[in-house]
């Protein structure tokens, strides 16, 4: 379904009944990129989960504006100022809009990638709509502890000749060798019919830098997020190639009282392996009464 949120029609599925977690995806993602193994451990443990496309991605609302990369790129890596079509804030409140949307007043949110970015902010521009926060494989935005891998880089930076939707589950195969768990078996023809899906409800090549842009706009959270009194649960795979681990760690130290959990062995991706462990630790960190085994 679609709905109004700050201003914009925001595509929405909803699944499950309990306890509302708002799932916020990476750059250039679709909501399809929640692997549906993973909701359906968090419906089993009693979640309502809410998933949706960010602006400028899937069947949500487009915007307009143009961006240079290589100007942003290099303003960011200066630490000048940089202007943006829209601002992670702007997401921050998209996502608030949809809670408002559903007449929810508060929720658990975790936010995956620049998700979790966009998860930090609602926990610092709108406390009140927090009932716990997990960021995962994420960063506070620090350059210092953004470092990524040469070649990780260049695969999110790449450009693929994109014409159908082999071409299009090839690039993203591509991308998940370059940032992936070292070492996973891929069910390929699942990948290849979720890709097929997302090409259907249409890629975004200009979304994508817009929220890069947006990314690279928000800068430094670190003060802000000493800020943040919500319970906070942060993951991250200890091979991610694309955001260091040490970005989960640094996020960890700014939030008051908040837990670290490494996941061994993981990279930057969703592999089904890891899915009870995320689900089980996102589910304890919301209950902490939780009997700690999945309901399916």
């Amino acid at each position: 379904m679609h709905v109004n949120a700050n201003g914009l029609s925001i595509h929405v599925q909803v699944e499950g009944e309990g306890e509302p977690l708002l799932m916020i995806m990476g750059i250039g993602a679709q909501l399809l990129h929640w692997p549906q193994g993973l909701v359906d451990l968090f419906v089993a443990n009693g979640f309502q989960c809410i998933r949706f496309d960010n602006r400028d991605m899937g069947l949500s609302e487009r915007l307009t504006g143009r961006v240079d990369v290589a100007n942003v790129l290099t303003r960011r890596m200066l630490g000048l100022n940089i202007d943006a079509p829209y601002t992670l804030a702007d997401m921050a409140d998209d996502s608030v809009g949809v809670l408002a949307a559903l007449n929810i007043d508060r929720a658990h949110i975790f936010g995956a990638s620049m998700g979790g970015m966009i998860a930090q902010r609602i926990a610092i521009n709108h406390p009140q709509r927090v009932k716990s926060l997990t960021s995962l494989m994420s960063t506070p935005g620090r350059r210092r502890d953004s470092l990524t891998s040469v070649k990780a880089a260049r695969a999110l930076l790449k450009n693929p000749n994109i014409t159908d939707a082999k071409s299009h589950a090839d690039a993203v195969i591509a991308f998940l060798d370059a940032v992936g768990t070292p070492g996973v078996k891929r069910d390929v023809p699942e990948l290849r019919r979720v890709c097929a899906e997302i090409y259907r409800r249409g890629l975004s090549p200009d979304g994508f830098v817009r929220q890069l842009a947006a990314i690279a706009a928000d800068g430094d959270r670190t003060r802000e997020l000493r800020l943040v009194q919500a319970p906070t649960l942060v993951l991250h795979g200890s091979r991610d190639p694309l955001i260091s681990p040490a970005g989960g760690q640094a996020t960890a130290d700014a939030i008051p009282g908040a837990t670290y959990q490494p996941l061994d062995g993981m990279g930057h991706d969703l592999p089904p392996s890891y899915w009870p462990t995320i689900a089980n630790a996102v589910t304890h960190h919301a209950n902490p009464l939780a009997d700690g085994r999945l309901r399916a």
